[in-house]
């Protein structure tokens, strides 16, 4: 371990590996409400749609059961018609570690408000974080036998 703080190529090269990592995984999500419908329109922080995406709706009287469970389209938005006024509670997670969470108000009037303020989380599922972390070590692993080879002399 002490070769690894001591090669600057090395310590240089985890650095890169572990920022890039890092960022590919900081990226946000958001939500957009969707006008003439009770929907949004779910995207990455890059603009791109979180397309088929697994959505759950709560509804104001049940919130910790899912009153419909549907997914985005390619364009990762999701329309429903709810049957009562009330916050309902939207969930979208892409499954790749990416989740939102949107509360919409709907009216008498049958007119939805989604406020400004939202909740996004990144997470990373079981298998998927396991998987990144083993992929992690191996490629610090992998980077460091590389620089330890010594060029052989004739």
């Amino acid at each position: 371990m002490a070769g690894f703080l001591h090669n600057p190529r090395l310590t240089a090269g985890s650095l890169l590996v572990w920022l890039t990592a890092t960022a590919a995984l900081a990226h946000g999500v958001h939500a957009d409400l969707l006008e003439g419908g009770t929907g949004v329109r779910a995207r990455f922080d890059t603009g791109e749609p979180m397309a088929f995406a697994d959505v759950k709706v709560f509804a104001p009287d049940a919130p910790n059961e899912a009153w419909l469970e549907s997914t985005t389209d390619p364009e990762g938005r999701f329309v429903f018609v709810p049957p009562r006024p009330g916050v309902w509670r939207i969930a979208v997670d892409d499954g790749m570690g990416h989740a939102l969470f949107r509360d919409i108000a709907v009216g008498a009037d049958g007119h939805a408000h989604m406020d400004d303020d939202h909740h996004h989380h990144h997470h990373l599922h079981g298998l998927s974080a396991a998987i990144g972390g083993v992929g992690f070590i191996l490629g610090l692993f992998g980077m460091w036998a590389l620089f330890r080879q010594r060029p052989k002399k004739n």
